[in-house]
């Protein structure tokens, strides 16, 4: 129905207030009033057409029933996918650098001793694996805290013995000779304080058990030893884990697993003083690579790498250590077999000659972006992504002159 035919009705109905029944002769057009035969009362009978297409009125059948409609939910827009790059390098041809400087960071304790001589007897096997006129220097740092005289400082057992033993100054049974009497002379952390315990004589760093603290320290004061255009190989020399290991907010313990504890707590005595705070592997690594930058870093080990450790004295697997060590994707032996240690340190000597020829890891320049894939020759590689350096860890660097591709994503 129309404007114009609602109109019509309402003005017949205003001038019509009584409507004749309805019978055979009512004439067409004209309204009237019949009984309904279910109802008790009087309807209003009307009939609308069908309109023409143009008509714009509504068929003459009941009104649909109302159907709910669901509410709208605006739907996001996808989000724009992420910003990406390709950084890309190739392989040298070459040795990347012509010197490498090796630094034992040694455990003191006495427990030790044996341990410590067989890695000054096989410091050849670790020189052997380098390449031919390779530069080499030597030093040894020991794992002593704050209060040592010798805390983050190039260790000497001796008056006239050199604090850095050089392959162009020295031959290499000198080296090895001075090595051996750094390695097997070296003195205690007593430290300075707590004499009020029995156990005063061990409080420094429970004899010398802080690496990572020595390590981290002497990376960040040293003067005389890391060269800036030279390779850096760090091994670890230790027994038991890292006495910062188990610092509050640093615990490196699975579950089921509980340090071994050390005569009159001294472990906890110096980790209360404050001396940890700060230490973890991360920092430790954040110092070695700022130090380094593009040049090759290799952190490895000489301890008890896994948890079949024998259960005499305080015979550790070596907690902290092995953590940063596998952070920065480095190599560990054991220290279980003191006649295999020679053997280990060829292994870590064969590393560091890989890392001096190729790549294997690099430092994205993206800001705000991590590696999403990794190609090596056109091949897709394995890779491992370390945040403390913002770099990735190549499985398989390829050869000599091989072009490495990191598509990296924000």
């Amino acid at each position: 129905m129309n404007t114009n035919q609602l109109s019509f009705i309402l003005a017949l109905l205003a001038v019509s207030p009584v409507f004749s029944a309805c019978s055979p002769d009512t004439p067409e057009g004209y309204f009237c009033c019949k009984p309904s035969e279910s109802e008790d009362h009087t309807v209003i009978e009307r009939e609308i057409r069908p309109a023409e297409p143009d008509g714009g009125s509504v068929a003459n059948e009941p009104l649909p029933a109302k159907v709910p409609v669901a509410p709208v939910i605006p739907v996001s827009p996808p989000p724009p996918a992420p910003a990406c790059a390709i950084e890309s390098f190739r392989q040298p041809v070459g040795e990347l650098t012509r010197g490498v400087d090796i630094l034992f960071v040694t455990d003191t304790s006495g427990s030790l001793k044996e341990e410590r001589l067989g890695a000054a007897e096989g410091i050849l096997n670790f020189v052997d694996q380098l390449p031919s006129e390779m530069n080499y220097r030597i030093g040894v740092v020991l794992a002593h805290g704050q209060k040592s005289p010798w805390f983050a400082r190039l260790f000497k057992s001796a008056a006239g013995e050199s604090e850095i033993l050089e392959s162009s100054l020295m031959s290499r049974d000198q080296i090895q000779s001075e090595l051996r009497s750094k390695l097997t002379r070296v003195v205690l952390d007593y430290g300075t304080e707590g004499r009020e315990s029995k156990w005063y004589r061990n409080i420094g760093a429970d004899a010398g058990e802080a690496g990572l603290l020595a390590l981290e320290n002497f990376v960040k004061t040293d003067t005389s030893f890391i060269r800036k255009d030279a390779a850096l190989a760090v091994v670890f020399l230790a027994d038991e884990n890292d006495i910062c290991s188990i610092y509050p907010g640093f615990s490196v313990y699975p579950a089921g697993k509980k340090p071994v504890p050390s005569p009159g707590d001294t472990e906890g005595w110096f980790q209360s003083q404050g001396y940890c705070d700060g230490i973890t592997p991360d920092s430790v690594l954040g110092s070695l690579v700022s130090r380094k930058k593009d040049y090759p870093l290799l952190l490895s080990g000489i301890l008890y790498d896994s948890f079949s450790v024998p259960s005499t004295g305080q015979n550790e697997y070596g907690y902290g250590y092995m953590d940063l060590i596998k952070e920065a994707n480095g190599i560990s032996t054991s220290i279980a077999e003191v006649d295999k240690i020679p053997q280990g340190l060829g292994l870590i000597g064969k590393l560091m000659n890989r890392k001096l020829t190729r790549v294997s890891e690099y430092r994205i320049a993206t800001l705000g972006s991590r590696p999403v894939k990794v190609t090596v020759d056109g091949r897709e590689v394995m890779y491992r992504y370390s945040p403390a350096s913002h770099s990735v860890v190549l499985s398989d660097p390829g050869e000599q002159g091989s072009e490495v591709e990191i598509k990296v994503c924000q």
